[in-house]
């Protein structure tokens, strides 16, 4: 898939995610609806990313909920400031049966999304 599709389909979710928790919990709080579609636009933007990669490494589709599972973590971790312990995922990761090379690249991409938030 194209940039341009993964923006525009990753902005239709993102739309759909917040208008859902907009109608259960956040009618009565604003503030906490627009910090929720910051950190929803946020991993979505990190799944799309990450997908990306995977697209173009060939990746099967089934080992895709691993792969997506290990760049939250590592974005979490990333975000909190702890990058020892997002290191350590990759080493962690791997020894499941995932790609080094892969894990390498999403981690990269975890980094520069994380640096380029703050």
């Amino acid at each position: 898939m194209k940039k341009e599709e993964y923006k525009k389909r990753e902005e239709r979710r993102l739309e759909k995610i917040v208008r859902k928790y907009h109608l259960k919990r956040g009618a009565d709080f604003p503030k906490a609806t627009a910090k929720y579609k910051r950190s929803m636009a946020e991993y979505l933007r990190l799944e799309g990313a990450v997908k990306e990669i995977l697209d173009r490494r060939g990746e099967s589709v089934v080992l895709r909920w691993a792969y997506l599972a290990f760049a939250r973590k590592a974005f979490r971790l990333l975000k909190e400031g702890s990058e020892s312990e997002a290191i350590s995922l990759l080493s962690e990761w791997g020894k499941r049966g995932l790609k080094e090379k892969v894990l390498k690249e999403i981690y990269k991409k975890c980094r520069e999304l994380v640096r380029g938030e703050k």
